[in-house]
């Protein structure tokens, strides 16, 4: 289960730093509405990737606890 942890940690962090770079771009003047528009777009998909991979790593640490209990 480990390489799977690795890969969501590292998905995780680089939507993170996407999402960063996003709102970087989006401060450009020289950007036509159209450009902001679809930056915004994908910034929302990334957000819900980003927010599904965080609420997945928050169930690890629950999941272990539970199965851990029900060892006792």
């Amino acid at each position: 289960m480990a390489p799977m942890s690795d890969m969501l940690d590292k998905d995780v962090q680089a939507l993170k730093e996407w999402l960063g770079q996003a709102w970087r771009y989006l401060a450009q003047p020289s950007l036509t509405r159209f450009q902001r528009q679809e930056m915004r777009n994908q910034m929302r998909l990334a957000d819900a990737k980003l927010r599904a991979g965080l609420q997945k790593i928050g169930i690890r640490p629950l999941k272990a606890a539970l199965s851990s209990e029900a060892r006792c």
